[in-house]
Formats: structure tokens, C-alpha cells, sequence
């Protein structure tokens, strides 16, 4: 996973896709 905090809005906007995500996943996996 790559995050990046430069300031660049696709990267930004994909940062924040993927960390909603990986929150779901995480959620699943505790139970």
C-alpha cells in the first residue's frame, strides 16, 4: 500500500478509498 501525503488529490482521495476499506476489513476480521 502506498500513502502518500503530498498534497495530491488522486492520491488523497485513493488514500482515503482504501483506508475506509481496510476498516471494513478489519471490522470482519474482529467480528
Amino acid at each position: 500500500m502506498k500513502i502518500s501525503r503530498l498534497g495530491e488529490a488522486p492520491d488523497y482521495r485513493f488514500s482515503l478509498a482504501n483506508e475506509r476499506t481496510f476498516l471494513a476489513w478489519i471490522r470482519t476480521a474482529l467480528g
